[in-house]
């Protein structure tokens, strides 16, 4: 899963506080009807936002995901690798 990390403190932090957030994105597939995540893509990026992370964790994000994260979270650097180890076969 990737990593976005964000530069410098959040300005809801306190002095030396880290607002940390993970996220569990839920692997997109069109089994999930309304929750498909063309539907839920920009609530995802809008609830990140709000809360205003330094560093945010995601589970089950695919590739597709990740690209569309970081366009819209251009603030954030991204770390990891991921699903099987980063390898996209």
């Amino acid at each position: 899963s990737a990593t976005p990390a964000r530069s410098g403190a959040s300005a809801n932090a306190g002095d030396g506080d880290v607002r940390v957030m993970t996220f569990n994105l839920r692997c997109p597939v069109i089994f999930d009807g309304p929750n498909f995540w063309p539907f839920r893509k920009g609530l995802t990026v809008d609830t990140i936002r709000k809360f205003n992370p330094d560093v945010l964790g995601t589970q089950e994000c695919v590739e597709g995901q990740a690209e569309y994260l970081k366009s819209q979270l251009t603030e954030y650097d991204f770390l990891g690798a991921g699903r099987n180890d980063g390898q996209r076969t």
